[in-house]
Order: structure tokens, then sequence, then C-alpha cells
């Protein structure tokens, strides 16, 4: 069983900045598992070596690449970009053309470089927001052949459609946010492209009115937009996969990825007790939440307690940057210690 959690970074953030340690079966589970940093493949790795493996990020979140190795098609992100995949599940057939996102965000000067700030929780775009900015950002990306689009089950981003296949290789935000900016900006051919026409948005967002009611309302201005998640489906060169786990969630990516394969997926229940009994080819369960109370109550206490025989055998757990993976024999290893949110590895 894999239990995947896109939305809940924010709220880890928290509890670890803030040292909250109410979670009590988050932190067991943790603790008598196996937890890692997932890297850009959605393998995990010990975060003693990480600086000696340094990498690229890729253009999918940590989660989509997570998701991909849970289902089989780990190593296979090139043929699953994630915008041509959202844009799939939001329109129930592969989507043709060159694709990709648009997402706000905030870049913020430091001393030596600037960094990347994701637009969450308060300071979140407003729909009535993100309506002002579209008019003015598709005039502009109009002039360089690409259409700005709205998604449909998204108010924090657009996709945007190319005329032509471009060729650059991107960072998602996710990743953007924790490394260099300079070092996180599109590289390959087009490249020049991509970066000279990310600059121009950054100018034509500067001075727009929008920023001004998001600062008096104390929430950071959008003076970004980045451009990710590029690609284009082969439909042809898909890899060939006998089966997929049942799969439960209404996220667009999981959606897409299973109509690929001629596959549905199953609306996700308010509850672990309400998943159906587990098969042998497993499931894959992406959950909408964004709170740690729910998380915890509904979904890691029932999903720890049918840690038994006849029950599942293993469980793994993608929680914004963290892969945990806990075994049966997990629960009965009381020597091990409980380890909360903030004393999990820096990712």
């Amino acid at each position: 069983m894999t239990l995947i959690a896109p939305r809940i970074g924010p709220a880890l953030a928290r509890a670890r900045e803030q040292r909250q340690v109410r979670w009590r079966q988050l932190a067991l589970l943790a603790g008598r598992g196996s937890i890692r940093c997932l890297e850009a493949d959605g393998t995990g790795h010990e975060a003693s070596r990480q600086a000696c493996r340094p990498f690229r990020p890729g253009a999918l979140a940590p989660w989509q690449s997570a998701l991909l190795e849970a289902v089989g098609l780990g190593g296979a992100a090139a043929h699953f970009p994630s915008a041509a995949l959202i844009r799939t599940g939001e329109l129930g057939e592969p989507a043709a053309g060159f694709w990709m996102h648009a997402q706000p965000l905030y870049f913020a000067a430091g001393m030596q470089h600037l960094s990347a700030m994701l637009l969450c929780e308060h300071n979140r775009l407003l729909p009535a927001e993100r309506a002002a900015l579209m008019p003015s950002l598709a005039a502009h990306l109009q002039s360089s052949d690409f259409e700005l689009l709205g998604r449909q089950e998204s108010d924090s981003e657009w996709l945007v459609r190319g005329a032509h296949a471009w060729q650059f290789m991107s960072v998602s935000p996710e990743h953007a946010v924790s490394m260099p900016l300079d070092e996180a900006m599109p590289q390959g051919r087009d490249a020049a492209m991509l970066r000279r026409l990310m600059t121009e948005l950054q100018m034509l967002l500067h001075e727009h009115p929008v920023n001004a009611q998001r600062q008096a309302r104390g929430a950071l201005p959008v003076n970004a937009l980045w451009l990710h998640g590029e690609g284009v489906l082969d439909l042809d060169s898909l890899p060939r996969r006998t089966a997929l786990p049942l799969a439960f969630g209404r996220d667009a990516y999981l959606r897409g990825l299973y109509r690929l394969y001629g596959l549905t997926v199953a609306p996700a229940p308010m509850d672990a007790a309400s998943l159906p009994a587990p098969s042998k080819a497993g499931a894959v369960v992406v959950v909408d939440t964004d709170d740690l109370d729910t998380l915890e109550s509904a979904w890691l206490a029932p999903l720890a307690a049918a840690l038994v025989p006849g029950g599942i055998s293993r469980l793994e757990l993608v929680l914004d940057r963290w892969r945990i993976l806990v075994g049966r024999g997990a629960r009965h290893a009381l020597w091990r210690r409980p380890l909360a949110a903030e004393q999990w590895p820096t990712c």
C-alpha cells in the first residue's frame, strides 16, 4: 500500500519549525520504519549520503516521481511529463502537443543570489487575483506562440500549450525553492529562449495592480512565473505494463497516468477504513488533505493498525520530500523510538 499526500508539505514545514509533536502515529511510523529523502527519480537515499551524490532534480514534483516508482514505472519519467499528463487527466483523453506548467512564485533577493518561494497558505493566489493576472500574462505568452489555459482543478497555476516542441530541461517548483535559483534555471537547447521569456514575465508582474492588493492584505507579491513540467506525450513509446495497482484519488496527474493505460482511478474515500480489502497487486492512494490532524486520524492510524497478517504487508508513505517505508514487523519494534517531524533528515 502506498499513500501519497502531495499537499502536506506546508503543514510538515510548520511542524518541523515549531517542533510540534502531537502527531503520535506519524512519529511512530517514521521511527519504526525507514525514512529517506526523495531523489529526482522518486527513490530514496540516506540523508548522510546526499552531499556525496549531487544530481539535477527533474521536472516532476518529488511525489510524482515517487508515484511512478510505486506503480513500477520508475526511471521512465521522460515518458510522463507533468503538464501533458495533468491535461490528460482533466480532459479524459491523451493531450496532444507540447505542454508545460506556469506556476506563480515569489523571487526573494538574498545577499548573494535570488531564491524562490512557493505561494501557499496565506500567500496563495486568490481566484480573483488569478483572474486579474491572466489576460496580461496570456497576451504576452501569445506573442511567443504560447497559449495560457486555466486548469479545471487548480486555482494556483496555469497550463501552457506551445506551438512547437521546445527542447529544454526544467525543475519543478518544489525543487527550485530548495536550491540556488541560478542553478534551478532551465537548461538545454531552447533554455535561453525560456529564460528570456521568464524575465519578461517578471517585468510584467513587477508593477501589476494585483501585487499592490496582495501586499495590502499582507501577502507576498507574485513577481515570477515558473515554467516547468514540459513535454509531449508519445503514446507509441510508452513503457509496457501488464498491470497497475488499484488507484484511488482525484489528482489529475494520477488520473492521466492511468488513462494512458486504459484504466480508471476510483475516488479516494474519506478515510483508510473505507478502502476495499487489500489485493496482491497492492494499491496507491493519493489524498488531497493539507492537514496533519486529518492525515493522522483518517489515514495513518487505520493503516498502521492494518499492518497485520491478512492485512497490509507493507506501507509506503510519500509526504512532501520524505518517503517512509514500514513493514509488518515494525509495529513490534518497540525499542525504536518515535521520530517527530523536526527529527527527520534534512532534504
